[in-house]
């Protein structure tokens, strides 16, 4: 899962606090008017409301915002969405790699690993 669909992921867990819900919804609503109700974005989007604990709808969801992660406008909403989930004090769902039978490298600060014998 991508950071985009991690901050997506965690705002659906969120909505309870206003300006998360605000952030989502202008999520929804440039993925709406820019690429429209039937683009693949959208129903990806949709789909993972209706089952948010979804690891395949969070995986189509990312696959399908790669295709727009250039858009500019969707950018901004999205930063604004991570500082609302922050003030309110929400952390966000954190990525997943399934990296079976592969080599990994990691580098960063505070990098943590946990392995899953699968």
């Amino acid at each position: 899962m991508d950071f985009i669909t991690s901050v997506i992921a965690s705002a659906l867990g969120s909505l309870s606090f206003e300006t998360v819900k605000h952030g989502y919804t202008k999520i929804k609503e440039v993925l709406g008017r820019r690429y429209g109700a039937d683009s693949k974005v959208y129903k990806a989007l949709q789909e993972l409301e209706d089952d948010r604990e979804s690891a395949g709808r969070r995986a189509v969801l990312a696959e399908e915002l790669v295709k727009v992660h250039d858009d500019a406008e969707l950018r901004q909403a999205i930063e604004a969405l991570v500082e609302a989930l922050q003030k309110s004090g929400q952390t966000l769902a954190k990525p997943q790699v399934d990296a079976r039978g592969s080599k990994i490298g990691i580098m960063g600060d505070y990098a943590h690993v946990t392995t899953v014998n699968a």
